[in-house]
């Protein structure tokens, strides 16, 4: 490990000598962020399809329509922005 490397683990909190330190739970998968849409509030206004930064929206017969779901970052903009409170994010649960 260089010098480098240990400075940097070392401001994470994590000793630099042992890579398993920290959580001994095994990490899930995280899920992609589930995008909800009701359709009976949307209005066609685009904003959210503009505002995605991982282009999971579009506009389909001037309604939202989710067309790559598995990119969500689950940032919310789309959710923050729309007028109609016509989209949002939660998360799966499994």
């Amino acid at each position: 490990m260089s010098e480098e490397q240990a400075v940097k683990k070392a401001a994470a909190g994590k000793p630099a000598g042992n890579p398993d330190s920290g959580d001994s739970k095994p990490k899930k998968a995280k899920l992609p962020p589930e995008i909800h849409i009701r359709v009976e509030f949307c209005k066609g206004c685009n904003i959210c399809v503009h505002a995605c930064p991982k282009n999971c929206l579009a506009l389909e017969k001037s309604k939202v329509v989710v067309v790559d779901a598995e990119s969500c970052t689950g940032c919310a903009l789309c959710e923050l922005l729309c007028p109609d409170f016509a989209i949002w994010i939660g998360e799966i649960e499994e």
